[in-house]
């Protein structure tokens, strides 16, 4: 199982991603979050720009904008052609992901993928079944 996890709040973060990585779950952060799980946590996680090829930009605001993230989060597992079309491009589905809104930073300052994220996280959450 993967989680997808980019947070501007770290509190409660360590306790959280510690039980994911203890009930089985792989980890997928971005910037200071992937810097918090490895360097503060001590966890393994893989780093969004290693699953999109693309460094963040703009300031740290664009980061999760891109297909093997989205593609990811919205694929319907019990259609065979979106399972398909994950395979044909060598993507793995997340089972969960966790963000946080942008908590009084001014919407300049916020990361443009959050928000992005959350729509699609929210539609796809009631068809989810965990990979394994």
């Amino acid at each position: 199982m993967r989680a997808l996890i980019s947070v501007y709040d770290k509190t409660g973060l360590q306790e959280f991603a510690r039980g994911l990585v203890d009930v089985g779950f792989e980890l997928v952060a971005s910037g200071g979050t992937a810097d918090f799980l490895e360097n503060d946590v001590g966890l393994d996680v893989d780093r969004v720009e290693e699953l999109t090829g693309v460094a963040e930009m703009l300031g740290g605001r664009v980061k999760t904008l891109h297909p093997n993230i989205h593609a990811a989060i919205l694929a319907r597992r019990d259609h065979a052609d979106d399972v398909t079309t994950l395979g044909d491009h060598d993507i793995r589905p997340f089972d969960l992901g966790s963000t946080t809104t942008t908590s009084g930073r001014s919407i300049s300052s916020a990361s443009i993928s959050t928000p992005s994220a959350k729509w699609p996280a929210a539609t796809a959450c009631v068809r989810r079944k965990p990979s394994r």
